[in-house]
């Protein structure tokens, strides 16, 4: 799975060869009866019965079904149809954070910019059950403001979904630029301007 031509071969219904004069028809079945199917391996063994490796995706989800020893060839195809069409119903991908998102702005005194934007440093990608998504809060936890200087990537905080108290993920996030300190003169004139602004 984490090779994509794997998927490539596995999700080819039929391929031509000895120059076309025949055909090989793939025996996973999924591939043209489940919507999303992408593969991966079917097997068959006297004493182990049929089985069945499905992969499908959907939108931002993608699942494996694993079927072993089921008592005939289409009885397997039947049970792992009933699991991914299961899953993809009950279940969905939350997208929380996507590396280079800004997830929020964050003041900057006494520098040469007026802000930096915070910038989560990876995917923050969960895979939830469609009942509980309300439940779900996205936090960022970034400073309310931040003095100068500040470096490129410097650590800002993070990124935490979580359900209630508990975590069910996190990522770092990082500011998106440098930005120098002006100089005396120019904290004091950024540090009057945010009292005028108040």
């Amino acid at each position: 799975m984490q090779f994509p031509e794997t998927l490539q071969w596995s999700g080819t219904v039929e391929a031509p060869f000895r120059g076309g004069t025949f055909k090989m028809h793939n025996t996973n079945h999924l591939l043209t009866s489940f919507a999303g199917a992408t593969g991966l391996k079917t097997g068959h063994y006297g004493a182990a019965g049929f089985s069945v490796t499905g992969t499908a995706t959907r939108g931002d989800l993608t699942l494996v079904a694993v079927v072993l020893g089921a008592p005939s060839h289409v009885g397997c195809f039947d049970i792992a149809r009933r699991l991914l069409g299961d899953a993809f119903d009950r279940y969905r991908v939350v997208v929380a954070a996507r590396p280079g998102v800004s997830v929020g702005t964050v003041p900057v005194t006494g520098g040469t910019e007026g802000s930096v934007k915070a910038i989560p440093l990876g995917e923050l990608r969960l895979v939830v059950p469609r009942a509980d998504e309300r439940q779900l809060v996205i936090e960022p936890r970034i400073p309310r403001t931040l003095s100068a200087p500040i470096l490129l990537q410097q650590p800002l905080g993070e990124v935490v979904v979580r359900r209630g108290d508990e975590a069910l993920g996190r990522v770092q996030v990082v500011a998106d630029a440098a930005v120098d300190s002006a100089g005396w003169l120019g904290w004091l004139w950024s540090g009057r301007s945010a009292q005028a602004a108040r």
